[in-house]
């Protein structure tokens, strides 16, 4: 369930990071700056005994990893963060009445300029995003295909034709 983005940045804010991720990632998390790493088909992170503040479920369709499961690995105060973002509003209402453990969403719609500008001074800096793929808008399907295949490593980016940018 290895996010780089969500890595990087919580790097850059000095958080202490644990990659949940597929074998073949393991070493790119190390290299993204993970502090530690769990091989997520040999180890169960929600059963370690160790507790998190926030847990980011960047694959969102893997169902192993649910809110409910989660919620024991979190802190008091915790955030798990899926990206189901439909099934997150369930979770919020349910657990914002019955506990201290909270869920919530990751927009995927517009972002702050503010936000924007930020990352572009990071990529500036020289923490580039690891890219996986490129594909032109032209083959948006084939592009959503790749990420489902839950196979992709980083991320997948559309290109616009030269005279749309």
């Amino acid at each position: 369930m290895l996010s780089t983005a969500a890595l990087q940045l919580g790097k850059h804010f000095g958080a202490h990071m644990t990659a949940v991720c597929k074998p073949e990632a393991l070493e790119l998390a190390r290299s993204r700056g993970a502090d530690e790493v769990i091989d997520s088909p040999h180890e169960d992170f929600t059963k370690n005994g160790r507790t998190y503040d926030v847990i980011v479920d960047a694959v969102g369709k893997h169902h192993r990893y649910t809110f409910r499961r989660c919620k024991r690995s979190l802190n008091p105060g915790g955030l798990y963060l899926p990206t189901d973002r439909l099934w997150n509003a369930v979770l919020w209402l349910v657990h914002k009445r019955f506990g201290d453990k909270r869920s919530s969403s990751i927009s995927r719609g517009a972002c702050a300029k503010a936000d924007v500008l930020f990352l572009k001074q990071l990529i500036e800096a020289g923490d580039q995003p690891v890219i996986d793929r490129v594909y032109p808008l032209d083959q948006a399907v084939e592009a959503h295909r790749y990420v489902n295949t839950g196979h992709k490593t980083g991320n997948v980016v559309r290109t616009l034709p030269a005279g749309d940018r």
